[in-house]
């Protein structure tokens, strides 16, 4: 019987083909293989007893087989365990995913619930804040009822106040804030979230924290107190410098024991940006001089937060500028720093306001530059409203000293004024009834009626 063996590749023998038969088959694949590497090996070691040796061989070869199925089964069961831990591990990360998927949307959907609940609870705050000032009667009318409501007829066209941002203040420059410091149970948190400030004053200059102390409100005055002391030792140094530009006085008085060293530097430098607010301020409401107009100027331009700043009476750069009709300081604002057109002074009035009752040719330049002529001030008035009534802004340039020279009155001699001449003119009547008005002589009916009228009229 011929027998197949397999040859080592490194011969170059010709190779045998395969058997052809049935046995000779099933000995290749049976032991083909085993017999090849036996006899191989016999014929290189020469064993005394081949038959012996053959025979030990095929059993030590029939172990290593059985061994090396042993491993490999073993490793095959180790493989499919690691499968196995694998795939338990990536479906323990899918249903951590979708845990915190879940988790995650359910903390979303808490957290659009509890920001709908908190807006409608500022909506209702608001509203019954705004009916509790409505139902209080106003304390200092800046006008009678009677004049309010005739000025409210001719200004009233319709048109509402183009910048949204403007907080509603009543006739006595008082916000909601103001209002509520009076009252007890005050939520001062909600409306520190709503955008009130407790820097913002009325027109008496009053802040909120001064209506709660003069009405006895401790719990509002030590809410206010507190709120301060956390913005300070928060280090906010955005919100404490926004207080010094809006005209806050109570960061003088701040015990700095306690607060870190970050908060310290910033008060530091808070008080000089103050000090350098003040000297602009009076540099600006300095009338007919140009070396203290181009001081403030410059002093705007080297330090532009200052054309932000407010005095107590939330009164801008721009505002006292106008006043002042420093022409040269109100363009270089306009042009520079647009956003000081929209100031607001403690009653909501812009500069516009201002420049329509001091100078026309201001009003035209800052309309020019972008001033809203649709502001309206807390008594709803427009600012060309001023033009014919400029009684107020002309008495808050006669506090500041601002207000244009008066026409000089010559010296008379106390006594009864002679009649005028015939061939005095018109002027000179005039100007005599002047001086008896001031001397206190006796003036003609007929002009006592004109004054009278020209008073109502004022």
């Amino acid at each position: 019987m011929e027998m197949y063996v397999a040859r080592p590749s490194c011969r170059r023998d010709p190779p045998v083909p395969p058997p052809s038969t049935v046995d000779g088959r099933y000995i290749a694949q049976h032991l083909g293989e085993a017999l090849t590497r036996a006899l191989a090996e016999i014929a290189e070691v020469r064993p005394w007893d081949p038959i012996e040796y053959l025979a030990r061989w095929l059993y030590k070869y029939r172990q290593d087989e059985a061994f090396s199925r042993k491993q490999e089964e073993l490793l095959k069961s180790i493989r499919d365990e690691e499968a196995r831990l694998m795939r338990e591990e990536e479906l323990k990360f899918k249903r951590m995913e979708e845990l915190r998927r879940y988790q995650e949307e359910e903390a979303e959907k808490r957290r659009l619930e509890e920001e709908e609940r908190k807006k409608r609870e500022q909506e209702e705050l608001l509203r019954s804040a705004k009916e509790s000032a409505l139902a209080q009667k106003p304390a200092l009318p800046t006008v009678s009822e009677e004049a309010e409501e005739t000025a409210n007829d001719e200004d009233d066209d319709g048109e509402e106040d183009d910048d949204t941002s403007v907080k509603d203040r009543d006739r006595n420059g008082q916000t909601e804030l103001h209002k509520l410091a009076a009252q007890q149970g005050m939520d001062f948190a909600a409306l520190i979230q709503l955008g009130y400030s407790i820097a913002d004053r009325d027109i008496n200059g009053k802040t909120a924290r001064d209506i709660a102390q003069e009405t006895g409100q401790k719990e509002t005055v030590a809410a206010i107190d507190k709120y301060l002391r956390k913005t300070l030792e928060d280090g906010r140094e955005d919100v404490l410098e926004q207080l010094v530009l809006d005209g806050y006085d109570g960061l003088d008085s701040v015990e700095k024991s306690g607060l870190p060293e970050v908060t310290k530097a910033c008060l530091d430098r808070l008080s000089g940006l103050k000090e350098a607010i003040a000297s602009t301020m009076k540099s600006a409401a300095s009338k007919g001089d140009q070396q203290a107009e181009t001081e403030a100027q410059e002093a705007v331009d080297a330090q532009p937060l200052l054309a932000r700043a407010k005095d107590g009476a939330g009164r801008s750069l721009m505002h006292l500028a106008v006043l002042a009709r420093a022409d040269k300081l109100v363009a270089h604002l306009a042009s520079n720093f647009p956003d000081s057109l929209r100031a607001r002074d403690n009653c909501n009035r812009t500069p516009l306001h201002y420049a329509w009752a001091t100078s026309p040719d201001l009003a035209e330049l800052l309309i020019s530059k972008g001033a809203s002529p649709k502001a309206r001030d807390a008594m709803k008035k427009k600012p060309a409203f001023y033009k014919n009534n400029s009684a107020d802004i002309k008495a808050i340039q006669a506090s500041l000293n601002l207000s244009p020279s008066p026409l000089p009155i010559p010296e008379v001699t106390f006594g009864e004024v002679e009649p005028p001449s015939a061939e005095s003119g018109a002027d000179d009547t005039a100007e005599e009834t002047q001086l008896a008005t001031v001397i206190g002589a006796d003036v003609p009916a007929q002009q006592k009626t004109d004054d009278t009228q020209q008073k109502q009229e004022v």
